[in-house]
């Protein structure tokens, strides 16, 4: 005769007020239809790694580990997020949802190795009222949500994703200072990044190694960079951004973009050094020697270009920059002027230098250069005219505006 092998049976819950399985003692769960066997740590190990239908777990402050986390009271909730994440098969074939109750969790909502047909949602109620210490997904090939969490973290970033695909943030906050951090960090990852709040980080977004995200309405301040792309990798945006210092930076063949390619392809519009200045009211200029245009207006500034407080254009990295030039003077009659291009307080190209006769009553002098400047050089615009004159202001006579262009 055949010998028969006894099984624990019975819903999930109806096995957790059992107590655990004796040690290799099997056990199915009818409802989740999970196979498991006692071992001899007093748990249960999982036999069956894959989902077989849509499961919702729930997570309060006042729930416990030692419940099922099928529903959602403090007698049938998990205590952690990461006692709900154990629960889940590796091999997610359906829909599985931890929904988090507001409260503190001082956990890091840790996801990895998981891959699939199905996808997993780690929900909180609302960022205002739900606090993790920081999120992570490594190693997921399938779906990842995390959704409407604070992270509290100042040791590492809020959010890191790594060697996965398919990962969606969406209303997270990270607002403690954390300088030497970044707010989300993507390493060899793909994600879809949405309405967070980053502040006060090293860097809004640091994407690495070819890892590419899209970034939606992100909001927050006191940041030093905002989306930093490097090695490969590229950012593309949409909506508001955090404010920052530094603004976007990209480097080694990495892209950040709103979008639209620049006239160069190469989408760095946002992070390229620009600035254009102009004046509000008229300035005099003495004869026979150099003016120094006083640039009081900033119409676009990009990295910081632009100093109306010392009329100047500010190299902020070193490169080649093009300068262009455009002065409209009055008063001129017979005589000539020159405009003069002064890197670090000295002549560095006379740029234009034009004659007027007795008809004329004002000159328009316009040119541009190619200047290779060192961070931090700076250049300003100077004007020499045989007899006094009069520069005119408004952005269609003066205007002044230096880019990188390599």
């Amino acid at each position: 005769m055949a010998n028969k092998i006894q099984l624990r049976r019975g819903t999930k819950a109806q096995l957790a007020t059992l107590g655990a399985l004796s040690v290799a003692e099997p056990g199915y769960c009818t409802d989740t239809k999970e196979l498991f066997i006692g071992n001899e740590s007093g748990g249960n190990t999982p036999l069956v790694t894959a989902t077989s239908a849509d499961i919702t777990y729930y997570v309060r402050t006042d729930g416990s580990d030692s419940n099922t986390g099928l529903s959602n009271t403090a007698g049938g909730a998990f205590k952690t997020i990461n006692k709900a994440i154990s629960m889940i098969p590796r091999i997610v074939n359906h829909i599985i949802l931890v929904n988090v109750a507001a409260g503190t969790y001082v956990e890091k909502i840790n996801l990895s190795g998981y891959s699939g047909k199905g996808s997993i949602g780690v929900v909180g109620i609302a960022p205002t009222t739900t606090f993790v210490q920081s999120i992570e997904i490594v190693g997921c090939s399938i779906i990842m949500t995390v959704d409407s969490f604070t992270c509290t973290t100042i040791t590492a970033a809020a959010v890191t994703i790594v060697s996965s695909i398919g990962a969606v943030i969406n209303q997270v906050t990270a607002t403690a200072s954390a300088s030497t951090m970044p707010g989300i960090s993507l390493n060899l990852a793909k994600a879809r990044l949405a309405s967070c709040v980053i502040s006060n980080k090293m860097r809004v977004i640091d994407a690495v190694n070819a890892s590419e995200c899209y970034a939606e309405n992100f909001t927050g301040t006191g940041n030093g960079a905002n989306y930093y792309a490097q090695l490969g990798a590229q950012i593309n945006w949409a909506g508001s951004q955090a404010s920052s210092t530094a603004g976007n930076v990209i480097a080694s063949g990495a892209i950040v973009s709103g979008g639209v390619l620049n006239p160069w392809g190469d989408n760095t519009a946002e992070s390229r050094p620009m600035a254009e200045m102009g004046r509000t009211v008229d300035q005099s200029a003495s004869a026979g020697t150099w003016n120094k245009l006083l640039l009081n207006s900033a119409l676009y500034n990009t990295k910081n270009v632009a100093s109306t407080v010392n009329n100047r254009m500010v190299a902020p990295e070193t490169g080649v920059y093009l300068l262009n030039v455009r002065v409209a003077i009055s008063n001129t009659g017979v005589g000539r002027a020159a405009i003069g291009a002064f890197v670090n307080g000295n002549l560095n190209a006379i740029l234009i230098e034009q004659t007027s006769d007795a008809s004329q009553l004002g000159l328009s002098l316009g040119s541009s250069s190619l200047l290779r400047l060192s961070a931090g050089e700076y250049v300003e615009i100077y004007l020499i005219p045989t007899q006094n004159v009069s520069v005119s202001s408004g952005d269609p006579y003066t205007h002044i505006s230096l880019i990188r262009v390599a």
